[in-house]
């Protein structure tokens, strides 16, 4: 993996809040263009489509906004995505890694047995 890889790897949350704020404030820019043109609508020395005009395109920027933020993962979601298959893929390769699971199994095992009290044998009251 490269350096800049890395870095886009640990920016992904700073680009997704970015994509938020850019969403936002298109859509209140495209509020107030579309509440402008409406109060301006009578006014003879503006024309409607000044108002109107600029609502067509922060709509696509808005929309184009909101997709990318769906589709742009998280950092965790992104570090997930990169290490998860190379992890499988290295077990799945190395024999000596795919025994260690079960090395482990046995050794918890028989730690958790040493652990555990031992039961007294109850004898019948008689």
């Amino acid at each position: 993996m490269s350096i800049f890889e890395m870095y886009l790897l640990v920016k992904l949350d700073d680009f997704g809040e970015m994509l938020e704020l850019f969403s936002v404030i298109t859509f209140v820019a495209a509020i107030i263009f579309a509440v402008a043109g409406a109060v301006q609508m009578d006014d003879r020395k503006m024309k409607k489509k000044t108002y109107f005009s600029w609502l067509i395109p922060l709509t696509v920027i808005f929309v184009m906004s909101l997709g990318l933020m769906a589709a742009v993962p998280s950092t965790k979601q992104m570090a997930a995505i990169l290490i998860i298959p190379a992890i499988t893929d290295t077990v799945a390769e190395n024999k000596k890694l795919r025994q260690l699971p079960d090395k482990l199994l046995d050794l918890a095992g028989d730690w958790i047995d040493e652990l555990s009290p031992e039961k007294e044998e109850v004898k019948p009251k008689e």
